[in-house]
């Protein structure tokens, strides 16, 4: 009988550690499935945090909609403005140039500003108006006809009809930097002259 216990209990204990065996792995296996699921998770969110959409601003519908904001913003202050007598004073602290232009007008801009500060003290300088305005004067200002002519990943041109007393055809060069659309150029069509190029000759002399 002793004997017979004994091999019964050997029985009983081969069956049960096996079995025991696979629940634990069966444990672990399940804490492996959750932990992976997590990572997943965390790491598809992670990703949106870190790589935001550009996609869609690399559209011609989003650079239209861009360039249509930067003038509506420009018309509406100087709309707002026309009987202000603090006009000066808030138009440089909207500095369009900043929000709106690229680094590399905006290095440019400096330099020409710097050259006539120490050339040209006395005088007007190389601006002798508003090129966001394309005037010295404006008056119940608007745009339309915003298109895109070409567009790649990195650079665009759009045209569009700014109002100010008088119709005038724009093209602007546009860069993407900083996540969005800038200004690296403006061209006056119905004038024939463009600044850029001509910003860069003036300080040369």
């Amino acid at each position: 009988m002793k004997t017979l216990s004994k091999c019964l209990m050997l029985a009983v204990m081969l069956v049960t550690i096996p079995m025991m065996s696979i629940s634990c792995n069966q444990s672990s296996d399940k804490k492996n499935i959750d932990n992976e699921s997590k990572f997943t998770v965390n790491k598809v969110n992670d990703k949106e945090a870190v790589s935001p959409d550009t996609d869609k601003k690399k559209t011609k519908e989003y650079l239209v909609q861009r360039v249509s904001n930067i003038y509506k913003d420009v018309c509406n202050l100087y709309n707002a403005a026309q009987d202000d007598p603090n006009f000066d004073e808030k138009l440089s602290e909207k500095d369009f140039d900043s929000l709106y232009c690229s680094e590399e007008w905006n290095d440019l801009l400096k330099k020409v500003n710097k050259y006539d500060e120490e050339n040209n003290p006395d005088d007007i300088g190389f601006f002798d108006f508003d090129y966001w305005i394309m005037g010295q004067d404006f008056q119940d200002m608007s745009f339309h006809d915003v298109k895109v002519l070409s567009m790649n990943d990195n650079e665009a041109t759009v045209s569009l009809t700014l109002v100010n007393l008088s119709d005038i055809k724009l093209k602007l060069n546009m860069v993407y930097e900083r996540g969005d659309w800038y200004i690296d150029n403006f061209e006056n069509l119905s004038m024939e002259f463009e600044l850029k190029n001509s910003m860069q000759e003036y300080i040369k002399n």
